[in-house]
């Protein structure tokens, strides 16, 4: 048996590509903004073309970028994180399969939500792992949960996204502190994916790294900054991990594109953000109130 034999196909890229046959689509499908990115991350694309950016990078990105990521976790969270603990990768797809790459070998399990973002199975199949799902609905508001994850031996890893895609929630700080915390105890990584943080109505929303260091942290622009076809993200991941996952990207994609990355430097435009979330914020409610 092939380790492909289950493998499905990401079914959102199967309906847009059927969608292409029309001339005017609302998507529903596929997450991916229609708003543009800001003149900001424009004009820093048409300087990269002229000063002839075409070039390999560091595998682990640019040290501008990544400066700039240090600077978004010390402003949106209060977090300081050194720059060497992150990677920029070719959007939060690769990082996920990099993650996994080091965290499991052959045959060992990772716990993923039901219902989850569909592409974690599917990466944790590439890589001959075992992706076990646990069951959450509204007793549990939706998300995993210590007394949960406690009924599960033999993990090696926990991947959990806030907030959800496709369920829309947002973890609250005392489950997700309780959730690294137990992680922890039990020697099991906590992977968080956190590529919906900016597009949060009510509340505040919070990074696994306020509450431990042992954590991966996944994210990106390809939603709140309005760049997915730009394919850019980030992980940050314990200091141990570095190395290996520099290695990882090397052999797998030597590096994100160098225009991108020159671009998304310019990404973190803070008016700029705050008009995006107003706009979605105001879409949300006419929904809401017509439903």
């Amino acid at each position: 048996m092939s380790r492909l034999d289950h493998i499905t196909s990401f079914l959102v890229m199967d309906i847009m590509k059927k969608a292409e046959a029309f001339d005017d689509v609302i998507h529903f499908e596929v997450g991916e903004p229609d708003i543009p990115p800001s003149p900001g991350v424009i004009e820093a694309l048409h300087r990269a073309v002229d000063a002839g950016h075409f070039r390999y990078t560091n595998s682990l990105g640019i040290a501008p970028l990544r400066e700039r990521i240090v600077e978004y976790y010390s402003k949106m969270y209060g977090v300081e994180v050194d720059p060497d603990r992150i990677a920029v990768t070719s959007g939060t797809s690769s990082a996920f399969t990099v993650a996994y790459s080091l965290l499991l070998d052959a045959g060992e399990r990772i716990l993923l939500t039901d219902p989850s973002y569909p592409c974690y199975r599917n990466i944790a199949l590439f890589l001959d792992l075992q992706p076990m799902f646990v069951p959450i609905d509204k007793t549990t508001q939706y998300q995993l949960t210590p007394e949960r994850l406690a009924e599960w031996d033999d993990i090696k890893a926990v991947h959990i996204p806030s907030p959800s895609n496709p369920l829309g929630n947002m973890y609250d700080p005392e489950n997700l502190r309780a959730l690294v915390e137990l992680c922890e105890k039990r020697g099991i990584t906590f992977v968080s994916d956190e590529i919906y943080h900016g597009l949060v109505y009510e509340g505040k929303e919070h990074t696994a790294l306020e509450f431990g260091d042992e954590v991966f942290v996944i994210n990106g622009f390809s939603k709140w900054f309005s760049m997915a076809g730009l394919r850019v993200g980030w992980m940050i991941m314990p200091k141990r991990y570095v190395r290996t996952a520099e290695m990882v990207l090397q052999n797998t994609s030597i590096s994100v594109s160098s225009l991108s990355q020159q671009a998304a430097i310019a990404a973190f435009d803070w008016g700029y953000l705050a008009k995006v979330k107003g706009i979605y914020r105001q879409r949300r409610e006419y929904l809401y109130g017509e439903l």
